[in-house]
C-alpha cells in the first residue's frame, strides 16, 4: 500500500472517529433541538426543584455546569478539522479525504441522534465543511505571513463553525415554523410546574404552634381542615395560572419567545465560535505544525 494512501486513511479514520464521538456526546448529553429551545423555562423549573431539594448552593452550581453541556459535543469537532488543517498544511488539499472522512460519520450520527431536520442540516454542514477545510487552509498558508501556525488552524475551523452555525440557525428556523404549538405547549407546561413547585409543601412546621394547646381530636380536625384549605387554594391557583396562560396575549408573547430561540442560539454559538472553539483549533495547530511549507 502507498504511503499516501496509508496516511490518508489514518487521518480519515481519526477525523471519522472524532466525528462520532461528537453525534454520541449529543444523544448522552441528551442535547436536542427541544432540550435546546425549551431550555429557558426548564432552566428556571430545574433550578427550583434542586433549589428545594438540595439547597441553592447546588441548584447554582448546576445552572453553572448544566450549559457547559452544550460545548461539550463541539469540542470532538473542532479537533477533527484540526486534523485536517494539519493535513493540509503538511500534505496539500484534498477535498475527498475531507469529503469521506466527515460523510461516513455524519451518516452514522443521523442513526445515533436520531433523523430530523436539525441533525440532516448540521451533518449537511459538516461535510461541507470537510471538504472546505483543506482548501481554506491552503489558501491561508499562502495568505498569512505571521503567527502561521495559530491562525491559519483558528481561521480555518472559525469559518467552518461560521457555516455550521448558519445551517443550525436555518434549521431551527425550520423546526420553531412547524413545531410552534409543540413547543407553545412546552412552555405552558414548564410554567405551570414551575408555579407549582414555587407553592409550600403542607406540612406540620407550616402550621400554627397554638396548636398543641388543643386536645388530639381538635388537632386532628385542624390539621384536616388546614390540609383542605391549602389544597383547594393551589388548586384555585393553578386554574388561575392555566387560564391566562391560555389567553390569545399570553399565547402570543410565548410564540415570540420560541420564535427569538433560533437568533438567540445562533448568537451563543457565534460566540462560542468566537471565544472557544477558534482558539482552541489554533492552539492545536500551533502545537501539532512542526514545520510550514511556504
Amino acid at each position: 500500500m502507498e504511503e499516501k494512501t496509508k496516511r490518508r486513511i489514518v487521518i480519515g479514520t481519526l477525523v471519522s472517529i472524532l466525528i462520532t464521538i461528537s453525534f454520541i456526546f449529543f444523544k448522552s448529553l441528551s442535547i436536542s433541538t427541544k432540550s435546546v429551545i425549551s431550555f429557558p423555562v426548564t432552566f428556571f423549573s430545574d433550578f427550583v426543584s434542586i433549589s428545594s431539594s438540595s439547597g441553592p448552593a447546588e441548584a447554582i452550581l448546576s445552572s453553572i455546569i448544566n450549559p457547559l453541556n452544550f460545548i461539550i459535543p463541539f469540542i470532538p469537532i473542532t479537533i477533527a478539522l484540526s486534523v485536517l488543517v494539519f493535513y493540509a498544511v503538511n500534505f496539500g488539499e484534498d477535498r475527498k479525504l475531507g469529503l469521506v472522512s466527515c460523510l461516513i460519520p455524519s451518516i452514522i450520527g443521523i442513526a445515533i441522534v436520531g433523523p430530523s431536520v436539525t441533525s440532516l442540516f448540521f451533518s449537511i454542514g459538516l461535510v461541507a465543511c470537510g471538504m472546505l477545510s483543506t482548501p481554506l487552509t491552503v489558501m491561508y498558508l499562502e495568505e498569512l505571513k505571521k503567527w502561521k501556525k495559530y491562525r491559519i488552524g483558528s481561521r480555518t475551523v472559525s469559518k467552518c463553525f461560521l457555516l455550521i452555525n448558519l445551517i443550525l440557525f436555518v434549521a431551527l428556523l425550520i423546526n420553531v415554523f412547524y413545531e410552534i404549538d409543540y413547543y407553545n405547549g412546552i412552555y405552558k407546561e414548564e410554567t405551570k410546574e414551575f408555579v407549582w413547585d414555587m407553592l409550600s409543601d403542607v406540612s406540620l412546621d407550616n402550621m400554627p404552634g397554638e396548636l398543641e394547646i388543643l386536645p388530639p381530636e381538635g388537632q386532628e380536625m385542624v390539621k384536616e381542615q388546614y390540609v383542605n384549605t391549602t389544597e383547594t387554594q393551589k388548586e384555585m391557583i393553578n386554574t388561575g395560572i392555566g387560564g391566562l396562560l391560555e389567553s390569545d396575549t399570553v399565547s402570543v408573547a410565548i410564540n415570540f419567545s420560541i420564535f427569538t430561540m433560533p437568533f438567540m442560539i445562533f448568537g451563543i454559538l457565534e460566540l462560542l465560535r468566537t471565544v472557544v472553539l477558534s482558539p482552541l483549533a489554533g492552539l492545536i495547530t500551533k502545537i501539532s505544525l512542526s514545520e510550514i511549507r511556504t
